[in-house]
C-alpha cells in the first residue's frame, strides 16, 4: 500500500490506472494517425494537449464511478467485460456532451470515434492481460490443509490441477 496525500492505495489500482493511461495515449495517437481529416499531428498534439488530458480524466473518471479499479475481480468475465464496454461509452458520450459540443473545433466527429473505439479495445486487452498475469499472484494465499489421510490428499491433488488458483499447500496437519 502506497499512501497519497493521508490515503492509502493498492500498487495494484496504480498499476491498472497506469495501463488504462497508456490505452488513452496510445488510442489518441492511433486515432490522430488514422484520421484521414488530421494533417500535421505533432502541432495538433501541441495545440490540444490539455484538452486531450481532459479527455482522458474523463474515461478514467468515468471508470472510477463504474467502480473498475477494483483489482480483486477477474476483468477477463463477460460481466466485467461488459461493465468496461459500458464504462467506454458512456466515457464517450460524456466527452461529446462536455467537449464535442462545446469546443467541436479542436475534436471532431471522426477523431472522437476513432479514439473511442480503439480505446475500448486497448483498455478491455490490457484488463484481460492483467488478469491473467496478476490474479494469481494478488489471491497468493498459503493453505494447511487438515487431515493427512485420503480426503487431505484428494485436496492437494485438486488443487495442483488448478496451478493458478493462488493456493499454496504448505503443509497437512493431522
Amino acid at each position: 500500500m502506497l499512501s497519497f496525500f493521508g490515503r492509502k492505495i493498492s500498487l495494484w489500482k496504480l498499476v491498472l490506472l497506469a495501463g488504462d493511461a497508456l490505452a488513452f495515449v496510445l488510442a489518441v495517437g492511433a486515432a490522430m494517425l488514422i484520421n484521414p481529416k488530421l494533417s500535421d499531428f505533432w502541432s495538433y498534439l501541441a495545440n490540444n494537449a490539455a484538452e486531450l488530458i481532459l479527455v482522458g480524466f474523463t474515461y478514467f473518471g468515468m471508470f472510477y464511478i463504474a467502480d473498475l479499479y477494483d483489482y480483486q475481480q477477474d476483468f477477463r468475465r463477460w460481466q466485467y467485460l461488459s461493465r468496461l464496454l459500458c464504462g467506454s461509452i458512456i466515457g464517450t458520450l460524456a466527452i461529446i456532451v462536455l467537449y464535442f459540443f462545446p469546443l467541436g473545433v479542436f475534436i471532431g466527429r471522426i477523431q472522437i470515434t476513432i479514439q473511442a473505439g480503439i480505446f475500448t479495445l486497448l483498455v478491455i486487452t490490457w484488463r484481460c492481460l492483467f488478469s491473467a498475469l496478476a490474479l494469481p499472484r494478488r489471491l497468493r494465499r498459503q493453505l494447511l490443509i487438515i487431515g493427512a489421510g485420503k480426503a487431505g490428499r484428494r485436496l492437494l491433488e485438486a488443487i495442483h490441477r488448478r496451478r493458478h488458483s493462488g493456493l499454496e499447500v504448505i503443509g497437512f496437519i493431522d
